[in-house]
């Protein structure tokens, strides 16, 4: 019996070596376990988090519609949503308050821990990995299993739309992709009765095409039931001039005299437009399709867009910070933070520095 006894103590004592071993080689020792005072510290704003509401999921969808299951358009359409709709607010003098998900949507509005509470409640609700992320003196979140090249066509899709808003350009407009190149597109299509020796003009005032736009690309199809002459002139006041009687100037490439029909294109650096001249004494019926092409200077306006991701545990978290205001986007991350940056799992309660 003796014997036994001690081939059981060698068992047991391997198998604690062993296991010790295995540890040592296969512990994570970025990773702290839940009694870390990083993981205490983030108690309070990881309880708020909601994982499991219905009504949050059903929110969450509608803001997420048209997705159909896109993780890079869930994560833009998300993030555009708070930082459109939801104003900054600081906690009041002296005191530390934490909002659930559901009191910064009441108040439309909170701090870097209120937006990054709600943003990591919306995708949790859809199935999407968070984390927050704490420093010295600002919070934010992470999402993950995000592709970075692809949430970033989404984001300067997002942007480009938000300038043109901004320039209240957008109205009729709406954003295309034509050889590499993006531009605001507004379409105009109406029929109307040009009277005897009369003029019509449709377009601008004439002034310069500046940022975010480039230049003006006139794609137009006219019909004219009796002969008209038609021209793109680069504004009202050569416009005028030809109402008047007097010179003017016009794009002679983009001129059609005595015409029944006008079609082509004219690109123009004015917020110019289309002028034409009924000289008989009939009136004539025109219909005009024409949609017009703004090009957007598009390498300056994104040039500083760089998404900022993390990998942890083999998958792309991208940083979601709420207070990055109307042009921050998904990725954008703060440059002038101090400090170590924490992240925190929201379940497990296990931490990861981020370098």
């Amino acid at each position: 019996m003796g014997f036994f006894d001690s081939i059981g103590k060698i068992v047991i004592v391997l198998l604690i070596v062993g296991g010790i071993f295995y540890i040592l080689n296969n512990f994570d020792f970025s990773r702290k376990i839940s009694l870390d005072p990083e993981a205490i510290r983030a108690t309070p704003y990881i309880k708020e988090i909601v994982y499991d509401d219905i009504e949050l999921r059903q929110f969450t969808a509608s803001v997420t519609k048209g997705c159909a299951g896109d993780k890079e358009c869930q994560v833009n359409k998300v993030f555009r949503y708070v930082v459109d709709n939801y104003e900054y607010y600081s906690d009041p003098a002296g005191k530390e308050g934490i909002q659930s998900p559901y009191e910064t949507m009441s108040i439309e509005g909170g701090d870097c821990e209120d937006f990054s509470i709600l943003m990591n409640s919306m995708f949790e609700s859809i199935g999407l990995k968070t984390y927050l992320v704490l420093t010295d003196t600002h919070a934010y979140g992470l999402v993950c299993g995000v592709n970075p090249d692809k949430l970033t066509k989404y984001v300067e899709e997002s942007l480009l739309q938000k300038y043109a808003t901004d320039s209240n350009f957008n109205k009729n407009g709406n954003l295309v992709y034509e050889n590499n190149k993006i531009y605001l597109k507004e379409e105009h299509n109406k029929q109307f009765v040009l009277d005897p020796y009369s003029t019509y003009y449709f377009g601008g005032d004439g002034s310069n095409i500046a940022t975010p736009f480039i230049n003006a690309r006139y794609d137009y199809s006219l019909t004219f039931f009796s002969p008209v002459d038609f021209y793109v002139v680069s504004g009202q006041e050569e416009y005028q001039k030809l109402a008047n009687g007097d010179s003017f100037k016009t794009y002679s490439s983009c001129t059609e005299l005595s015409t029944l029909k006008a079609v082509g294109e004219c690109t123009i650096k004015n917020y110019g437009g289309i002028a034409i001249s009924n000289k008989g004494g009939d009136s004539v019926q025109v219909t005009m399709d024409m949609n017009i092409y703004y090009l957007y200077s598009s390498d300056e306006l994104l040039k500083d867009v760089n998404i900022v991701s993390y990998q942890i545990d083999g998958e792309s978290c991208v940083v979601l910070d709420g207070t990055s205001g109307k042009y921050g986007y998904p990725g954008y991350n703060p440059s002038d933070l101090v400090g170590k940056k924490v992240a925190i799992d929201p379940i497990t309660k296990e931490i990861v520095y981020l370098e």
